[in-house]
């Protein structure tokens, strides 16, 4: 890694539009997953960036997507039974934090029977009826109920998440955000292949900057050393 000390109006990256302060800025060597030329663009100064689990980076969609918790919600287990007090889940999308609603409802229907609260953004939710653990990057969790299900009934979740790029063939990676791209690559060069480029892990930055921001990744990116104002 490198620590960098900017200069606003000098130097290789554009840093009027994404610094949040003259602060020193981390940086590292970034190495993106090749793009189909549709859909290259989207690599662009200021969005936020994930990794492969072989270390490649990809973005994070700008577009936040809602999952309703109603009647054609999506129900992460159908038809429990009575039985059911721990009940291990993955949502099918990675969710943003600090958004995910668990509830039981009966099969088919909108109506609130047991809740178990909303995430606190820390991976923990806690309701009326019960609590769950959520792990950000994967989507899964555990639901624990304080009382038993009326059998046939449904645990639903609700919540919104940002879509994450395609990793290679057999790869995951991590929904969580990691880094920002630090300046705009040229298409050629993502189509063509692997390229490494320079992505930002730490310092202070502009919200309104930043592509794939969330209000829910915050505590996140502050954790790991990137700050939004």
């Amino acid at each position: 890694m490198v620590n960098m000390q900017p200069s606003l109006t000098t130097g290789t990256f554009t840093w009027d539009k994404l610094l949040g302060a003259d602060l020193p800025i981390e940086t590292i060597a970034c190495t993106l997953e090749q793009r189909a030329g549709s859909t290259d663009a989207e690599y662009a100064r200021g969005r936020l960036l994930n990794q492969d689990v072989d270390g490649k980076w990809h973005i994070i969609s700008s577009t936040e997507t809602t999952v309703a918790l109603n009647a054609t919600g999506e129900v992460i287990k159908n038809n429990l039974a009575g039985t059911d007090l721990q009940i291990p889940f993955t949502l099918a999308n990675p969710p943003v934090p600090g958004t995910v609603n668990l509830a039981t409802t009966a099969d088919g229907s909108a109506t609130v029977l047991k809740q178990l609260g909303v995430d606190n953004g820390e991976g923990r939710g806690v309701g009326a009826d019960g609590w769950f653990t959520i792990d950000y990057d994967t989507g899964t969790g555990i639901a624990y109920l304080a009382t038993a299900p009326t059998a046939t009934n449904d645990l639903k979740a609700g919540y919104k998440y940002r879509a994450v790029d395609a990793a290679d063939t057999a790869e995951t990676q991590r929904a969580l955000p990691r880094a920002i791209l630090a300046e705009d690559i040229a298409g050629a060069s993502v189509i063509a292949g692997d390229v490494v480029t320079v992505a930002y892990v730490r310092g202070e930055f502009r919200r309104a900057a930043l592509l794939g921001y969330s209000a829910g990744y915050e505590g996140h990116l502050n954790k790991i050393g990137i700050v939004t104002k």
